[in-house]
This record gives structure tokens, sequence and C-alpha cells, in this order.
């Protein structure tokens, strides 16, 4: 992820198996906190 990116996910997780790199965005929420219009499309951009 670039730095200085003030849209990002709480972390990650990257898996090496067979030559193959599978990676997965977290994002966390606590207690009644919900996830923002504009963080899902924001992500998906971040992914690519």
């Amino acid at each position: 992820m670039p730095k200085g990116n003030a849209e990002r996910t709480d972390g990650y997780i990257s898996i090496e198996r067979a030559g193959k790199v599978w990676t997965a965005l977290l994002e966390a929420k606590i207690g009644t906190a919900n996830l923002d219009k504009t963080q899902l499309p924001n992500y998906f951009d971040l992914a690519k």
C-alpha cells in the first residue's frame, strides 16, 4: 500500500503457496461502528 494513503485497511494477510500469492484485506470494527459507504469501493481500488 502506498505510504500516506488516507484510505487504508486495518491489515492484510498474504500467503504464498505453489508459486501463487493470495492476499486478503482486513477491516475491523468495534462495537457499533459501521462500514462507511465509501470504504468498500476504495478498498477495491487498493486491491487492484
